[in-house]
Parts: structure tokens; C-alpha cells; sequence
């Protein structure tokens, strides 16, 4: 979350990393509130809207990152981002959200999210097809659609290949 405040124009940021498998639990105990259907979204970047509520996050769950963690305060802090993610899925604002966590659902990972974690590593397509849990032909397919052009012409395959190895 981020914000300039009126009149201080003090920048804040407050970063959150949930883990998977914790959205993928959110998201199968709360399908019913997810859309049904889902597009692959046409920036990496997911808006957020936020509202009163989820700004009042921030002074709730602060308290439990100054403190030690036990067993009781970590299923707390489990429960307050619980209460994030559906005040933040409450909001029309945030359907492209909703439709993030809908498409954990969907058994498949998402095309932007493999390349982008995955770029760097140099592989063939034969491989990104494989880490995107597709056949080469759906593979390309769906990367057309998330990136409006194939494969084979947008730059990525001789960019995977002249690129570094990294790490």
C-alpha cells in the first residue's frame, strides 16, 4: 500500500509478501466471491483501490510485526490478512485482483507469471511451455494472448538466448 498524505507529501509504502499457497488457500475457501470467468490480465501490475478499510490494515497489523510470534499471533496475523484479501475483493475497484486470485483456481499458471520469474534462466520454449504447465502449441498460444504477439517474433526467444546467465 502506498499513499502520499495531503499537505506532507511524505511518501509511505507498505509492502506485503503473502505466500502461494496461502492465496491459493483464500481463493479455493472463498471461490463463491471470485469470478467465474478469467482473462489474462494485460499488465504484470495488478491496481489496487484502497479504501478506507484497507488502509485502516496497516495500524491493525503493524502491533503483531513488533512483537514476538507465537503460535496464537501468527494464526492472528493469518487472520487479518484474510480480512485484507476480502475487504480487498469487497471493492468493484479490485476485480482485476479478484480475477488474480480466481485464476489460482484455474490449475494452470498464468503465462506473464511464468516468463517473468523465469526470463532470465535462457531456456527453450519447449521448457518455458513445460514450467507453464502447457503444450508447446498452447503455450504459444497463450502467450499470444497475454502478450498480443507470438513467441517467436516478440524478441523473446533470441532475447532468452543472449541473455546472462544469472545466479
Amino acid at each position: 500500500m502506498s499513499e502520499i498524505p495531503k499537505g506532507r507529501g511524505v511518501f509511505q509504502s507498505l509492502l506485503f509478501f503473502i505466500d502461494d499457497a496461502f492465496l491459493e488457500q483464500f481463493a479455493r475457501q472463498h471461490a463463491a466471491l471470485l469470478p467465474r470467468t478469467v482473462r489474462e490480465p494485460k499488465h504484470a501490475g495488478i491496481p489496487i483501490r484502497v479504501t478506507a478499510p484497507i488502509s485502516q490494515f496497516y495500524y491493525t497489523a503493524l502491533p503483531y510485526f513488533n512483537l514476538p510470534l507465537n503460535e496464537a499471533r501468527r494464526r492472528a496475523l493469518g487472520l487479518k490478512f484474510e480480512e485484507l484479501l476480502l475487504t480487498l475483493i469487497a471493492e468493484p475497484a479490485n476485480r482485476h485482483f479478484a480475477a488474480f486470485l480466481s485464476s489460482l483456481l484455474q490449475g494452470k499458471p498464468n503465462i506473464r507469471s511464468v516468463m517473468e520469474q523465469n526470463f532470465f534462466l535462457r531456456l527453450p520454449m519447449e521448457d518455458f511451455a513445460r514450467l507453464a504447465q502447457r503444450s508447446l502449441s498452447a503455450f504459444k498460444r497463450d502467450f499470444r494472448a497475454a502478450y498480443g504477439m507470438p513467441p517467436s517474433t516478440s524478441g523473446f526467444a533470441s532475447a532468452a538466448s543472449n541473455t546472462p546467465a544469472c545466479c
